[in-house]
């Protein structure tokens, strides 16, 4: 309704080794929303987007284990569902610091814990500026990832926390599960973990390797991530 609320971004920051000045953001929002603006009745948030920050948390994980040349953030925003406001205002935070210019490029997960059926498929999106940037992320789940079926991109991004970035000139892509409007349980009571179904482990793990995979590239920690015991079959 009427109400207003304060929330934060909660971000955390793994220095790079040799490149500390080379900054990568790992992103998901965390909040969820209200079914609409006059019922009080809320959305769980499960697949939207509760698995795009499991993500965020696992990649966070595994690269404190393996330290990588350049930085890492790993970002959980707030705000996305509201009008992007949590990476709104990280844009502006890094601009107002004078660090957006460390800024290399940005992955965000949305929506990574639901398919429709056994055919496990991806939908990258970015700006017709940064299709290089993009199809790193193609490549590495083609290679990473090979029980993704289809892996599909798109140029006209929209509604997700890597829109700001974009908008400031920045390289940014976005992962999310295919036939994502699809989704029974979108922005309902009802997107719980015990609705996404029996594909939700494997199309999150794939997602999240994918990304994994593409960051290490990008920020110098491939060599050591995928040394031992992790390489593809």
């Amino acid at each position: 309704g009427s109400s207003t609320h304060s929330s934060n971004n909660v971000i955390g920051f793994l220095r790079g080794t040799t490149r500390p000045d080379d900054w990568y953001i790992v992103g998901g929002h965390y909040d969820s929303r209200q079914q609409s603006i006059t019922t009080p009745t809320n959305s769980p948030g499960a697949d939207d987007n509760a698995s795009g920050c499991s993500g965020v948390i696992e990649a966070a994980r595994i690269f404190s284990r393996f330290r990588p040349q350049a930085s890492l953030m790993f970002m959980c925003y707030s705000g996305e569902e509201q009008n992007l406001y949590g990476s709104k205002a990280h844009v502006s935070a890094l601009q107002a610091s004078g660090d957006f210019g460390k800024l290399r490029g940005v992955a965000t997960m949305d929506m990574i814990g639901w398919s429709p059926n056994a055919t496990l498929g991806i939908f990258l999106e970015t700006t017709t500026a940064h299709v290089a940037f993009m199809n790193l992320f193609a490549d590495a789940a083609l290679t990473y990832a090979p029980e993704l079926a289809m892996v599909n991109t798109g140029t006209a991004p929209c509604c997700s926390d890597h829109a700001p970035y974009l908008s400031a000139g920045k390289p940014a892509v976005l992962s999310i599960h295919r036939n994502y409007s699809s989704y029974p349980h979108y922005h309902r009571t009802t997107d719980t973990p015990a609705n996404l179904g029996a594909w939700a482990r494997q199309i999150g793990g794939a997602i999240v390797r994918t990304n994994v995979a593409a960051v290490a590239a990008l920020s110098g920690a491939s060599d050591r991530i995928f040394a031992d015991g992790l390489d593809p079959p």
